[in-house]
């Protein structure tokens, strides 16, 4: 791992602590009587709820919200791997865009537990269901795909690197250049067959 993804596993670690405080734990007060919460929509506004039950509405609501919130991380997190690893050499950089993308992966993956927990909690009141919410395996989905279609973009823009040879092709090639040389004296001391060294022979 680079300097850059064991930064960002602490952050992300953090991240996902804080989100879970801050934005799932405030909808458990939906199942309290006269409370009321407010949490952020992740497109400019907010959403509050008070004294109702967790519906259908309001799980896709919920779900909706969370996939805009990962989407997002994934934008963000792109981004400052782009401006935070420029000085790392091109082979370095393109496996540290790799570990990022697991890296952000594996941030969904918990989020989405921890939303799936919830979910599940406000649905049983009390007594929490144990199926998986078909809303959070779409929004997963599709943020999932969206960290393939930022790293794909990522890796596009990354110097192309030569093709390493095998042990195989350059001992062929050693052997190729050997077999065109000729010892013979000459005007030179040596004269180079280039049809042999080109592969031209028939």
């Amino acid at each position: 791992m680079t300097p850059f993804e064991l930064k960002l596993e602490n952050d992300l670690s953090v991240e996902r602590q804080r989100f879970a405080n801050k934005w799932l734990f405030p909808w458990h007060q939906m199942n309290v009587e006269g409370k009321t919460f407010t949490v952020e929509d992740f497109r400019g506004g907010n959403i509050s709820y008070g004294g109702i039950r967790f519906g259908d509405q309001q799980q896709a609501i919920f779900w909706q919200a969370i996939e805009r919130y990962l989407k997002a991380k994934a934008h963000e997190t792109f981004g400052q791997w782009d401006s935070e690893t420029k000085a790392y050499p091109a082979d370095t950089r393109l496996r540290s865009l790799e570990g990022t993308a697991f890296c952000i992966r594996r941030f969904m993956a918990a989020v989405v537990k921890n939303a799936v927990d919830t979910d599940q909690a406000l649905r049983g009141r009390g007594y929490p269901k144990t199926d998986v919410p078909a809303h959070s395996q779409a929004a997963h989905g599709r943020a999932i795909a969206e960290v393939e279609g930022l790293k794909a973009a990522h890796q596009t823009l990354l110097p192309t690197q030569a093709p390493v040879l095998s042990q195989t092709a350059i001992k062929r090639l050693w052997a190729r250049m050997f077999d065109a040389v000729n010892l013979r004296p000459g005007i030179f001391g040596f004269n180079i067959d280039l049809k042999k060294l080109f592969g031209w022979e028939k």
